[in-house]
């Protein structure tokens, strides 16, 4: 219908038919739109998790449970993370904690969890360009590619299939490739 609305507006006579170029333009128009919808659709991440309404913990009580020295507290605390992001949440001053304290775990429940974390977490500023926490995600990404233990480097490798950003992959090529040669 929109099509035919705007093929109609574009003066194709007075039984809405028009000439092509109009028709071309108008399915151009649509086009774009359709686009732009998508990549809207596609921003965030490839997976959906069920996350109860009720009433979210703040920023301060998630900090609290990831700077925790207790595993379980800092699981609990990703879960809800990763559960307020994908549900629009935004916040970017946690980043630096998951990095600071999180990051160093040896666990693999929270190594599982922070990958699912980096899918899902805004990676450039609102200038477009690579956030310089990235860097430091980076280098985590080539730790894990090296680890001793092949569990991690295969979710790791699976994780990097899924990232669609040059300027984190592009340091980790060599790496990748030891990887798939292995």
């Amino acid at each position: 219908r929109a099509l035919w609305r705007r093929c109609a507006r574009r003066g194709g006579g007075g039984g809405g038919c028009c000439g092509q170029s109009a028709v071309r333009e108008a399915i151009q128009s649509v086009f774009k739109e359709l686009l732009i919808i998508m990549a809207a659709a596609e921003r965030n991440c490839t997976l959906l998790l069920h996350y109860d309404k009720s009433t979210p913990p703040n920023e301060d009580e998630i900090r609290e449970e990831l700077e925790s020295k207790e595993v379980e507290k800092k699981v609990e605390g990703m879960k809800t993370l990763i559960s307020l992001q994908l549900n629009g949440e935004v916040m970017p001053k946690l980043l630096m904690t998951v990095i600071r304290f999180v990051v160093p775990s040896d666990d693999h429940k929270l190594k599982k969890l922070l990958l699912i974390y980096w899918e899902v977490v805004d990676k450039t500023g609102s200038d477009g360009k690579l956030l310089p926490e990235m860097i430091l995600v980076c280098n985590n990404l080539r730790n894990d590619l090296s680890h001793p233990n092949e569990y991690i480097r295969g979710c790791t490798l699976r994780f990097l299939c899924k990232l669609k950003e040059a300027e984190i992959l592009e340091p980790l090529v060599p790496t990748i490739k030891s990887n798939l040669e292995h």
